[in-house]
């Protein structure tokens, strides 16, 4: 994930049986989170690991529950290898769990168009590969589709989805925030919509508009000082992982874990640190590493 990631990923663990209820067209009767970490030299953990117990639409009897283990990712920007990362994550899974049946998501929700690779094949004599996973961008979705529910975990998230009007779907939204959200809890959603503008460009000025005609100002302030905080303790916390990956693949002494620090402590781009931290693990040798980091 990339520069919101923490406000992302809390706002999708708490709608993860709406989304896994859109994505399967089933009943959910019971979701397990399940917490998953990735091998400490990889400094990796999945977004979302969960067990889920469901009853399709066919068959509304108890006992013919089936359980399957769901794994989603959320992105907020086009990754390369995105293919390669999910399988490494599927090969953990199973490690750790056994081979069974796992399904896999990446929730895409970036500013950019959707440009990843959903597969992964290839053979020869002796080795044979073919490996696919699913990506969904939440911009296909009809907004209304979001605006339908009632919790604002959910509807929320109809100001990415495709509209066109826009400026209704902001509107709808921040009203159902200040007449139907308590004061107390109504923060959390404003700062998810700040984000969410960033996100999107297009919508930056309607919502600060919007915002303003519904008297909200104040409070948004206030959440975005709260997300300054938030970024840059995300800031501080990636370029410590990504010096720990290096001491630990490449033995650092105090000059090179000098040199690399000053050159990420001028990096503010949560994206960029995400691409670097991609390098420090796959690069063949600290000077490479230095290499492209410097380019």
């Amino acid at each position: 994930m990339g520069e919101y990631d923490p406000v992302m990923k809390s706002i999708f663990h708490d709608i993860g049986v709406i989304l896994l209820q859109k994505f399967l067209d089933s009943q959910i009767i019971s979701l397990e989170v399940i917490p998953m970490e990735i091998p400490v030299i990889q400094d990796r953990k999945t977004d979302y690991l969960v067990k889920a117990s469901i009853r399709s639409k066919e068959s509304a009897e108890e006992g013919n529950d089936e359980e399957v283990l769901v794994h989603f990712e959320f992105q907020s920007f086009n990754h390369h290898q995105m293919a390669i990362r999910m399988l490494n994550y599927l090969s953990h899974v199973f490690f750790r769990h056994g081979v069974q049946d796992v399904i896999q998501i990446v929730i895409y929700f970036g500013r950019d168009p959707l440009d990843m690779t959903d597969n992964l094949h290839f053979h020869n004599a002796f080795t044979e590969l073919h490996y696919r996973y699913t990506i969904t961008d939440l911009s296909t979705y009809d907004a209304n589709d979001f605006l339908s529910d009632n919790d604002p975990r959910a509807f929320v998230l109809a100001v990415l989805a495709r509209t066109p009007d826009p400026r209704h779907v902001v509107r709808e939204v921040l009203t159902r925030l200040k007449t139907k959200v308590p004061e107390s809890t109504r923060s959390r959603y404003l700062l998810t919509l700040d984000v969410l503008a960033q996100l999107r460009p297009d919508l930056s000025g309607i919502i600060e508009e919007e915002v303003e005609r519904l008297g909200l100002a104040v409070e948004l302030e206030r959440t975005i000082s709260y997300r300054r905080g938030l970024e840059k303790g995300r800031l501080e916390g990636k370029r410590e992982g990504i010096i720990k990956i290096l001491k630990l693949r490449f033995n650092l002494d105090a000059d090179q874990i000098g040199r690399v620090q000053q050159v990420l402590a001028s990096i503010t781009d949560l994206s960029k640190l995400d691409e670097l931290e991609d390098l420090a693990l796959t690069a063949m040798t600290f000077t490479d590493f230095m290499t492209r980091l410097t380019l």
